[in-house]
């Protein structure tokens, strides 16, 4: 957005001294060139924000060339771990900490759902197999294993929302919740859209 020619008349009559970048790990570090030249003389301090463990965007997780600011060895200095996540509940920030970040990342302590609380399932569907399906993935059997748990969900008044990694599988998990009667609308959403 800061390499849009409109801002130009923007930056010259306020100039940019410091950036804030949010998002950074998800930016080609080459993209920065705009920004930086339009900032040349007047920048004086860039604060680059993300997570260099989060997924790429979608279609880019097979661009291996592609780098992000945070994959820059001799910037690793100045990296500060942000150590406390305050989103999840603590027993689901425990799993991606030991998986992720090594054990590093710290839940809230004072999270509205305690450790007593059962805040994650894992449901194996063995006999799912995943299909092409166009240009995505669908998988019936998950689909299946899915609608089962909504229509609990929502027999019992529970809020919840479905994440699914393909479009596909999201398409036909909001169809079928659809064709059951169920809950569909803003329920069903793919990794990236969140």
């Amino acid at each position: 957005m800061l390499s849009n020619n409109q801002l130009g008349k923007l930056t010259r009559s306020i100039p940019i001294k410091t950036l804030v970048v949010d998002e950074a790990s998800q930016i080609e570090i080459g993209d920065y060139y705009p920004v930086f030249n339009t900032a040349a003389g007047t920048l004086q301090k860039i604060c680059f924000i993300g997570d260099n463990k989060q997924l790429p965007p979608f279609g880019q997780e097979d661009l291996g060339t592609l780098q992000s600011v945070f994959e820059v060895e001799h910037l690793h200095y100045y990296v500060k771990f942000l150590d406390t996540q305050y989103r999840m509940p603590p027993q689901i920030g425990y799993f991606i900490s030991k998986e992720v970040y090594d054990s590093k990342l710290n839940s809230n302590p004072s999270h509205p759902i305690q450790d007593s609380t059962i805040a994650c399932h894992f449901v194996d569907v063995n006999e799912g197999q995943e299909i092409m399906n166009g240009t995505s993935w669908i998988n019936i059997k998950e689909c299946e294993a899915v609608l089962t748990l909504a229509e609990y969900l929502q027999s019992k008044n529970k809020k919840f929302r479905i994440i699914t990694p393909y479009d596909g599988q999201r398409n036909l998990i909001e169809k079928r919740l659809q064709e059951q009667g169920l809950d569909w609308e803003d329920k069903v959403f793919n990794v990236d859209s969140l």
